[in-house]
């Protein structure tokens, strides 16, 4: 939201960008979205839950187990 805001600044759309926000109903997010790098298990135990999650899903899943795996993102812990 952030980076998307920024750059509507920069193209002087940031009207656009306000309407387009309050029609769709984005909301800015908190901190607690993010999970902080010391709180990770180590990065074998991930790499193994990884692995183990692979090896049990078939089709459309698996898919989207290795698309988060590659790309970084990670889910958020209640």
């Amino acid at each position: 939201m952030k980076a998307m805001s920024l750059l509507s600044r920069f193209l002087g759309r940031y009207d656009d960008w306000k309407k387009l926000r309050e029609r769709h109903g984005l909301r800015w997010a908190t901190n607690d979205n993010f999970i902080p790098l010391f709180s990770l298990p180590p990065f074998p135990k991930l790499l193994e839950d990884a692995k183990s999650m692979i090896n049990a899903l078939v089709g459309r899943f698996l898919h989207e187990v290795e698309f988060m795996a590659l790309s970084g993102l990670r889910p958020r812990r209640p």
